[in-house]
Formats: structure tokens, C-alpha cells, sequence
């Protein structure tokens, strides 16, 4: 079983307060029903923060799951887990310690992973890619998009994270929009509105609904020209090669291997690649119950 809830949460009201989550010596609503009161709901806005409010998601998260596991698979951004490693390794206070320490307090026993090869481990358990390539893993969301090369054995030999550059944001803000307004000068340019005509790849204008895929094929060219040459960039400057490109995370809902001209193996899921990070935290850790906090929801998988 998997599913998500937005990474949000605010202060119970007197109300709420029976059925609200003891946390910090206050009791918080969490997820959709925080939604409720809008202006109260606090957001994660860095990793400080996701380290401090990750044991009130997995009590957020054992009861929606329905489960008794106190045993919990965890993640970290990968650039993140490898700063934080090589800390623990050189016995300098991180964050790894400090996250178990966190969930321990609340009665959470944690094993912590990186995104990214968290879910590049499912897709290999899954045989969906070559297991056996240097593999360019693209981890990318809403604002951030997470890059790595990693070695057949799993290790990273290059991560590079790229914010507010090459997003699903910047795909929709700064190229599809400018390509749709071209065409038509009065269309909306609500963010959200914009998501939705991409993805149906039609646009209703008032009297007529239009197809809008050659303005989107144009913009996914333009974006995957600045996305690669950014990270190409990089990757030459370090010395480093790949045989594989993955994508995995909510930018694979945006792009298809149509949009690409390589001659180099390449995935990208058809649905649930936002799911791949918390699928792979349950085979890495091996334990039934694993949770994938991010800063815009929060993926949860149970074994049943």
C-alpha cells in the first residue's frame, strides 16, 4: 500500500485537540485536514526543519497507514545524506544522528537512506533498468531537481542540486507559458491552470477547446536544451560519464522518452514515479513500513 498527504501542519484548535498529534508539547493537526484553516498551516522550508518535524509525520503517518511498526525506513535529499555521512564517518555532529535521535524521543526506531538511490534500488529490483551502467539519476520536483551519477554498486561519484533552474516550475513558467501565450495572448497564467493544459495538452478558450501540443513539444525542447546543457556542463567539469539516464520523482509526468534524441538507455516511469523514493527505502532497510518526507508531501508504503 502507498499513499501521500501535502507536508503540512498547524496548532489544533480547542476542537481538534482529542484527535490531534502530541508533538514539541503541543498538539498539531497534520496533512489534508490541516487544510482546513489555511492561514495557520506551517510548511517545511529547509532540511533543519524536516529533520525536527519528521517524527510528527510518522506519527501522522502510522495512523493513516493503519499500523503498529514503530521499525521505520527513512530518507534524506541525497546531497544532503552524503554531507551528513561523511560528518558521521569523521564522528562530527550530523544530521543522520540527529534524525534518529528525534524519532527515538517519539518512539521511532529509523534507518536512514538517500532519496534518489532509494528509488533507482526499486527500479533495479523491479529489472526495469540495467543494473550494471553508471546511471544518471534525476530526481526532480516542483522547484528542485536532485542529480547524481551513480556506480553500479550504488555509490554516488557526482551529485549536483539544481534550485529554481530546471524545476517543473521553470518547464511550465518560463517555456510553456511563453509558447502558449504566442499563440494565445489571453490565456491564463495561473501556475496551476498552465499544469493542467500541459498535461491534457488542450486549452479551452472560451469557444473552442484547441490543441496545444506542438506549443508544448516546442517548450519541452527548449527546457530539455537548458536542463542538459546545465547538467552536461557540470558532469564535464567533474570528468564524469554515464551509460543511463533515470528519471524518477514528479518531473517524470511532464516528459516522455519521445521528447529525447540520445542513443543512451533511458527511463522514465509512466505514473507513480513520485512513489519510486519510498518503494525503494522498503527493499534497502528491508523493513515493512517506510516514510519519504518531502517538502511538498509526504509519501508513505506499507507492506500488507
Amino acid at each position: 500500500m502507498v499513499f501521500r498527504f501535502p507536508t503540512v501542519f498547524r496548532e489544533a484548535q480547542i476542537h481538534e485537540r482529542r484527535n490531534a498529534f502530541d508533538f514539541d508539547g503541543e498538539k498539531w493537526v497534520v496533512g489534508e485536514n490541516a487544510l482546513t484553516h489555511k492561514r495557520a498551516c506551517r510548511y517545511i522550508r529547509d532540511v533543519e526543519e524536516l529533520v525536527r518535524y519528521y517524527p510528527l509525520f510518522l506519527l501522522a503517518s502510522k495512523k493513516k497507514a493503519k499500523t503498529e511498526e514503530n521499525q521505520v525506513a527513512v530518507s534524506l535529499p541525497l546531497d544532503v545524506y552524503v554531507l551528513e555521512k561523511e560528518k558521521k564517518e569523521a564522528g562530527a555532529d550530523n544530521l543522520l544522528d540527529k534524525l534518529s535521535f528525534n524519532c527515538n524521543r517519539y518512539g521511532f526506531s529509523v534507518s536512514v537512506h538517500p532519496q534518489g538511490i532509494a528509488g533507482l534500488q526499486h527500479l533495479i529490483d523491479e529489472r526495469k533498468v540495467d543494473d550494471s551502467s553508471y546511471t544518471l539519476l534525476i530526481d526532480g520536483g516542483f522547484n528542485t531537481v536532485n542529480t547524481a551519477v551513480v556506480s553500479p554498486e550504488l555509490q554516488v561519484v557526482f551529485f549536483k542540486t539544481f534550485t529554481d533552474e530546471v524545476g517543473i516550475r521553470n518547464l511550465i513558467e518560463d517555456f510553456f507559458r511563453e509558447e502558449l501565450l504566442n499563440r494565445f495572448p489571453t490565456v491564463s497564467t495561473n501556475l496551476v491552470v498552465l499544469k493542467e493544459v500541459f498535461l491534457k495538452e488542450k486549452v479551452d478558450t472560451g469557444l473552442k477547446v484547441e490543441d496545444i501540443k506542438p506549443e508544448k513539444e516546442r517548450a519541452v525542447s527548449r527546457y530539455l536544451d537548458r536542463f542538459f546543457s546545465r547538467i552536461v556542463g557540470e558532469l564535464k567539469r567533474a570528468g564524469v560519464d554515464y551509460d543511463q539516464i533515470v528519471f524518477i520523482g514528479g518531473l517524470s509526468y511532464y516528459l516522455s522518452p519521445d521528447d529525447f534524441e540520445t542513443n543512451k538507455k533511458l527511463y522514465i516511469p509512466k505514473d507513480g514515479g513520485e512513489f519510486l523514493n519510498v518503494l525503494g527505502l522498503l527493499s534497502m532497510s528491508e523493513l515493512p513500513f517506510a516514510v519519504d518526507l518531502g517538502f511538498g508531501d509526504c509519501k508513505v508504503a506499507v507492506e500488507v
